[in-house]
């Protein structure tokens, strides 16, 4: 009985002890898991940056032509 009061007794300033520990452990998870989320986002942002720039370019190719066929028209039709 006496071993269960004096555990009892003591228990908050086990838990005190105890609590800065399990945090400090769950804030290394948390800003470990942190870290690969930011890092999943960027890495999907920088695909989706060069999917667009891809787009933009193949459509800047496509249109190059055209405007040099217009210009060697205008070139022509001027002389």
């Amino acid at each position: 009985m006496v071993v269960v009061s004096a555990f009892t007794h003591l228990l908050p300033y086990i838990a005190c002890t105890a609590y800065p520990i399990i945090l400090t452990a769950m804030n290394k998870e948390i800003h470990n898991t942190h870290s690969l989320i930011i890092d999943n986002k960027r890495r999907q942002l920088s695909t989706m940056r060069h999917g667009a720039l891809q787009t933009m370019m193949t459509q800047t190719s496509l249109f190059q032509p055209w405007t040099r066929l217009v210009i060697i028209q205008k070139k022509h039709s001027v002389t």
